[in-house]
């Protein structure tokens, strides 16, 4: 007969929060089971299975705590940061599909690679390594932002209505609703 595997999941990421939670609990299961059936899986084969999972997967699956992901989001550098950040975050008690998003994104939208590693990627990176968060804010930015907005239309105000309190860099994290800030302290 074949066995099984009865999984209880208590979620403390919200659903469809943008946080990857789902992409989290697919990589920890991942791991869990190749652990306890002693199944042997190699790093790149989790990976392999990671990436048909979805494409935050394999980040989850590097151990990096901190990472660029390049392709689909799915090829992972692990970046090291000179100091710790603090992050704050505003929850949207109700969720955003991910496939929505992306469903919403215009063509001339799309067009642009959500991940591909551009000159504002490759300057945030280098300075959030360095450590000067500062700088590194200049170039932060969330393509799935107008797509979300257009879905959501109260999350593009309160957006707005951040920003111009400029207290912190206000930028949508994944894709969204959740806002999120970093703080150096």
């Amino acid at each position: 007969s074949m066995g099984g595997v009865r999984v209880r999941l208590t979620k403390r990421i919200p659903v469809g929060g943008g946080l990857g939670g789902g992409s989290s609990n697919a990589a920890s299961f991942l791991i869990g089971i190749n652990r306890l059936y002693r199944l042997g899986l190699t790093k790149k084969e989790l990976f392999t299975l990671g990436r048909k999972l979805g494409a935050d997967v394999p980040f989850f699956l590097s151990g990096a705590r901190h990472a660029l992901g390049t392709g689909r989001g799915d090829r992972i550098r692990a970046l090291s940061f000179k100091r710790r950040l603090w992050f704050l975050l505003l929850m949207d008690p109700k969720g955003l599909s991910t496939r929505a998003v992306y469903q919403g994104l215009t063509p001339q939208e799309r067009r642009a690679s959500l991940t591909r590693v551009t000159h504002d990627v490759r300057m945030a990176s280098a300075f959030l390594e360095k450590g000067i968060l500062e700088e590194a804010v200049v170039f932060l930015r969330n393509d799935l932002e107008k797509s979300a907005g257009r879905l959501r239309a109260p999350l593009g105000k309160r957006l707005k209505n951040l920003r111009e309190l400029q207290l912190g860099p206000w930028q949508m994290s994944g894709s969204g609703p959740t806002l999120y800030s970093i703080f150096p302290s």
